[in-house]
């Protein structure tokens, strides 16, 4: 399966404005697989402490950070998806980037 290559601009939320150096506007591109259903997402940072990750989501409409727990789902190496729990199909080993990069 083919990654997307849906990309969009995301802005820092307010309040951490004034705590960057850099408050520009980030460029992220969508790790699902190309023709999912629903929010495009981009995982921007790891919180070990907590299980989650902090995921970038985005339609033509909006975009948004949420934590999202990872997806628990195993390859055969018994390595878990580099995904969301409750990701659309295609785990992140499946997923081939199209820019030449491997999955996810």
């Amino acid at each position: 399966m083919a990654r997307c290559t849906a990309t969009t601009l995301i802005a820092p939320p307010g309040p951490l404005v004034p705590l960057l150096e850099d408050a520009r506007p980030a460029s992220v591109r969508c790790e699902l697989g190309a023709g999912h259903h629903g929010d495009h997402a981009q995982m921007l940072w790891d919180d070990d402490a907590d299980e989650v990750a902090v995921w970038a989501r985005w339609d033509e409409r909006r975009s948004r950070l949420l934590p999202l727990r990872w997806c628990p789902v195993p390859d055969g190496a018994g390595e878990a998806c580099g995904l969301f729990a409750n990701h659309p199909p295609g785990h992140e080993w499946e997923i081939a980037d199209p820019a030449g990069g491997e999955g996810g």
